[in-house]
């Protein structure tokens, strides 16, 4: 689904990734974690066309979108979250989905409506009141973005990413600042949506190691823009490196 080739970013004189190499194959949940500095968030933006590399390739579905922008990247199959949730915050939750499943008719041309004239159908209704319900919004459906708590601005946030009908699911620290409830809620939810026969594939970025480990098939390790360790579940925790470098002696007892 997704392969980096010797992936190279600076900002200024200062390099961030160092020859980032990784395959993502389809219907995995690939997680990237590294301490603060490792160049995760960096590498995400590379992968989603949020900024450019000065070498190396990105390639999503066999296709290299290496200097595709974001949009491109979106309409092609890849949807992301933010670690702080990008909502239209004057809209109810109801109104946020509506433009999401408009905007997906829209680009893949099954809808030739201006978009000052759109009137929802009776099948974009039921479309947003299935993910509603999915995400356990359906009782603040007509309530302001604004006025929801932040666990649920970041469910909204995913809702509208999957109205999108994405091959790819980029999910940028899908937890960050989540109640331990929410934070449970939210895993659930990731693990029901990317669940066996979905043909959904996961990308993500998480500090919380037990949201990582309850959700992820493989792992990459970065620490100082590099790369230093990738595998499953059980070869992460045994790598001597990852333990020192991130995730502590505590981990290999766990």
């Amino acid at each position: 689904m997704i392969r980096l080739s010797s992936v190279d970013k600076s900002y200024g004189s200062l390099k961030v990734l160092h020859g980032v190499d990784a395959e993502i194959s389809e219907g995995e949940t690939f997680a990237i974690i590294g301490p603060n500095g490792a160049g995760k968030t960096t590498l995400f933006k590379v992968m989603t066309g949020e900024i450019g590399c000065e070498a190396g390739s990105v390639e999503f579905l066999g296709k290299d979108v290496t200097r595709d922008p974001a949009y491109k990247r979106t309409r092609a199959g890849m949807g992301r979250t933010f670690q702080v949730a990008r909502v239209f915050k004057e809209m109810t939750a109801e109104e946020n989905l509506i433009v999401a499943v408009e905007a997906r008719l829209q680009n893949t041309g099954k809808s030739d409506a201006p978009w000052y004239a759109v009137k929802p159908s009776s099948a974009t209704l039921d479309e947003v009141h299935s993910i509603l319900v999915r995400l356990s919004l359906d009782k603040k459906a007509r309530t302001p973005a604004s006025e929801l708590s932040h666990g649920d601005k970041k469910r909204l946030e995913l809702g509208i990413t999957l109205a999108g009908r994405p091959k790819v699911l980029m999910l940028d620290e899908p937890t960050a600042g989540m109640s331990p409830s929410d934070r449970v809620g939210v895993t659930e939810l990731i693990r029901d949506i990317s669940g066996k026969g979905s043909g959904l594939t996961v990308v993500m970025t998480e500090h919380d190691m037990g949201v990582i480990f309850g959700l992820a098939d493989r792992i990459m390790v970065m620490n100082q823009g590099r790369k230093i360790a990738q595998g499953s579940i059980e070869e992460i925790r045994a790598n001597p490196v990852v333990r020192e470098v991130y995730l502590g002696k505590e981990a290999h007892h766990a």
